[in-house]
């Protein structure tokens, strides 16, 4: 009996304000279902209706919505007469909201004969809690449920992590994140900036868990004893709180804070380095999207960055070391021209070889047919 094709339902707990990188990834898995022959359904939390970029993707992609406040039950039954209404065969869930739900609504499914497989897609592992109660919520989500669904790690120490947890590592596979470089206007390196002024780039959405702290303190050791840089940091309220709270109404000349924009790509372009000062990440898009654009990226040495000591464009200092960072700053600051582009072009060949969403969809595909093929046999 041949295979059959896939029928996925993704389940996304997100409402972002922009596409970013994932939603076009869900665009890409859709076209790549359809033109073999198989079926995507997109269902997300229905405050997803007031961003954007909603409607637009509505337009394009088979759209359903989940409520805000369902109770589990609700969502349970939601997700099994969306199972029955498009025959599903994989529930592909996506940041945990809905993970539990979706065993459910697949082990229901199997009650009614259809054979539906949970896919479990943890983009950022999340952080060990102490105490009895976070322990036997462990012992529940990741040793006792997780033995139901497969999983799907965006890196190996993503993988490593969750595995500690829990989860089981033979019922779970690698599927590092992959970036689009056609959204960008060229494919050409950054050319070597003219400016004296040269600005270090970081995103601060949850500024504790980006590190925010140990970019300022490292700013601070190296504003001593230098006045050639910046320091740019895209984010919201929770950034301009941090540092009003630590400098005022007066901060220091090197630093800047702006909002966040939709055409990151200026962003980028108007930077000379990247840095990623994360205590925690699952696979950081922007260290990605800074390398295919031929920016030095300056990371901190955590799990989830495995995948870019590939390339010598990428300079590692050990996490919170903040005297660590302010020492590769001041390196990628006295850079020479050859230098700076040499290891910029290492960043770009890299993410192009092995990291571009094509890439990504493609190994999707060989993740959903296996399932399926499991299954047959």
């Amino acid at each position: 009996m041949a295979t059959p094709r896939p029928r996925v339902l993704q389940i996304c707990d997100y409402h972002g304000p922009y596409k970013g990188n994932f939603l076009p990834s869900l665009e890409a898995a859709r076209a790549e279902l359809e033109a073999l022959g198989g079926v995507q359904v997109v269902a997300f939390t229905d405050v997803a209706q007031r961003t954007g970029w909603f409607d637009d993707f509505a337009r394009e992609n088979t759209v359903a919505l989940m409520p805000q406040g369902a109770s589990l039950l609700q969502q349970v039954n939601a997700i099994a007469r969306l199972v029955e209404q498009h025959r599903i065969n994989i529930i592909h869930s996506h940041f945990s909201k809905y993970d539990l739900a979706c065993v459910a609504a697949a082990q229901l499914a199997r009650v009614r004969s259809r054979q539906v497989e949970v896919l479990w897609h943890v983009h950022s592992p999340s952080s060990r809690k102490a105490g009895i109660s976070a322990s036997l919520k462990d012992l529940f989500r990741w040793r006792l449920l997780g033995r139901y669904p497969r999983t799907v790690h965006v890196s190996r120490g993503g993988q490593l992590t969750m595995t500690e947890r829990g989860l089981q590592q033979r019922r779970s596979v690698v599927l590092e994140n992959g970036i689009n470089p056609e959204r960008f206007s060229s494919d050409e390196l950054l050319p070597w900036p003219a400016d004296q002024v040269r600005s270090f780039l970081t995103f601060g959405w949850a500024p504790q868990v980006k590190g925010i702290d140990v970019i300022l303190d490292a700013a601070e050791q190296l504003a001593a004893r230098r006045d050639d840089f910046v320091v740019r940091l895209v984010g919201r309220e929770p950034l301009k709180q941090l540092t009003l709270v630590r400098y005022g109404h007066t901060p220091p000349r090197w630093l800047i804070v702006q909002e966040p924009q939709e055409k990151v790509e200026d962003l980028y372009r108007s930077s000379y380095a990247f840095i990623s000062a994360s205590r925690q990440e699952g696979f950081p898009y922007s260290v990605a999207e800074a390398m295919v654009l031929g920016l030095p990226v300056l990371s901190s040495d955590i799990r989830g960055l495995e995948w870019a000591k590939e390339s010598r464009g990428v300079s590692f200092f050990t996490n919170e070391k903040s005297n660590q960072l302010a020492a590769l700053m001041e390196i990628t600051l006295n850079q020479d021209e050859v230098t700076y582009l040499i290891l910029g072009k290492c960043n770009r060949d890299l993410i192009y070889e092995k990291y571009t969403m094509s890439r990504w969809v493609n190994k999707l595909m060989t993740v959903y047919n296996q399932i399926l093929h499991s299954n047959k046999s």
